[in-house]
This record gives structure tokens, C-alpha cells and sequence, in this order.
């Protein structure tokens, strides 16, 4: 039965994936299906769809420009192994701490194509592995969904919340948010509508002399003041 590889990402970085095709198909015999919105994409992007096309996938590539971008989040990692797939990855940073090699994953230690070819075909060969990585995948990707990362961020202001009681104990529930944004009307829009249903005390600073950005904080009725950079 001929495996299908899939890939998916911002076309621009499509080009990652494209450089392994005649290995995956020529060679091994498989079949690279990419998703992407540029044209030359096997299935277009379609954010109401992409994860029902992925789970299609028997492997999921995650090829990186790692020594150029090295500051990507783990994001793709993390989505392609909550669909219970088995993963084979570039050495990115933020990947390095999640992949288990062998277990949850591949990573490479360099990208090299004898190392591509050397996962893709472990992978290939061998259904029972790519079935239990698949599930210690979905396992570990527990560990990043909305709900323990949204832990995390309430554990971290509640950390900074508690210093400051110990440092000024009748102001323990002011906090100073500062929200950097450029041109995304919508994201500060959602932002201060969480801190205006919070019930702690905020001081909110926002940085951005965007187009409506000052009729937005107004709307809010919180207090700003804008300066020149």
C-alpha cells in the first residue's frame, strides 16, 4: 500500500517540503501531498478542512529552515502530534524539548537527505511503529493544548501578582499590561475587552498609533495618552 506524506504551512515555505519529493515518491514510492494557499499546492489551504485532509496522513513532515529561522514556536509540532500522527522533523529549537526520538517522533540532527530517507523509510517498513508513535504523539501533545498552556499563564501572573504583594501589599492587584500590536484592530479589541471583564486593576499600555486604535480605547473608557516616538 502506497504511504501518503503529508506537509502542510505557509506556501512560502512549501520549497521545504518540494526538495524532498523525488525521495519521497521516486524513491521510496510514497506520495507528498502538500497544503498550502500557493498554486502550485497538491490540496488548497482551507482552515475548515486542513485537519480533515491531515488526518488522511500516515506521516507527517515537518521540515524546517532551522539555521535561518531558528526562532519558529513549536506550533507545527505540536498540531501535526495531536492528530495522532507519527512526525519526522528539522532540528528547530522549540522542537528539540518535545520529540522523543524513536518514541513520539524523529527529529534530524542536521536535515541531511540520508537522514530523511533513513526516517521516512523506518516509518515506511514498519505499521505497528508508526500506529504507537501516532498515540505517544497525541500523548505529548496533551501537554501544549489550550487548556495546560492557559494553566501556565494564569500560574505566571499569579507569580508576578504574588512578588508584588510582597513588595507593596495594599497594591496587590494591580498589575501594568503592555500590548505591543501593529495594524490588528481586532486582537486589541479583544484584549482590552478581557482586561475590562478581569477583576483585577490593570494599568494598560498599548503600543500602537494605528487607525482606530484611539476610538477603540476610548469606547473602553480607559484612560490613555499618546506619544510621539
Amino acid at each position: 500500500m502506497k504511504l501518503n506524506v503529508y506537509w502542510y504551512g505557509y506556501g512560502g515555505n512549501s520549497w521545504l517540503a518540494e526538495k524532498l519529493r523525488y525521495l519521497i515518491e521516486d524513491d521510496l514510492g510514497m506520495s507528498l501531498i502538500t497544503i498550502h494557499e500557493h498554486p502550485n499546492a497538491d490540496i488548497p489551504w482551507n482552515l475548515d478542512t486542513v485537519y480533515q485532509e491531515l488526518q488522511k496522513a500516515d506521516i507527517i513532515i515537518i521540515p524546517a529552515n532551522y539555521k535561518r529561522q531558528p526562532c519558529k514556536s513549536n506550533n507545527r509540532v505540536t498540531q501535526s502530534m495531536a492528530l495522532g500522527k507519527p512526525v519526522i522533523c528539522d532540528p528547530m529549537p522549540s522542537y528539540l524539548p518535545i520529540i522523543e526520538q524513536g518514541v513520539n517522533g524523529f527529529i534530524t540532527e542536521t536535515g541531511s537527505e540520508s537522514e530523511w530517507e533513513k526516517y521516512l523509510k523506518i516509518l515506511q517498513d514498519d505499521s505497528d511503529l508508526r500506529e504507537t508513535m501516532g498515540k505517544k504523539a497525541y500523548e505529548t501533545s496533551l501537554k501544549y493544548s489550550l487548556e495546560e498552556t492557559s494553566k501556565k499563564w494564569v500560574e505566571a501572573l499569579l507569580s508576578l501578582s504574588e512578588k508584588k504583594e510582597e513588595k507593596q501589599e495594599d497594591d496587590k492587584n494591580n498589575l501594568d499590561v503592555i500590548i505591543p500590536t501593529k495594524n490588528n484592530i481586532n486582537i486589541l479589541h479583544e484584549c482590552l475587552k478581557s482586561f475590562k471583564n478581569s477583576t483585577l486593576e490593570e494599568v494598560v499600555y498599548i503600543i500602537d498609533n494605528g487607525l482606530g486604535v484611539e476610538e477603540l480605547v476610548k469606547s473602553y473608557d480607559i484612560p490613555y495618552e499618546i506619544k510621539g516616538i
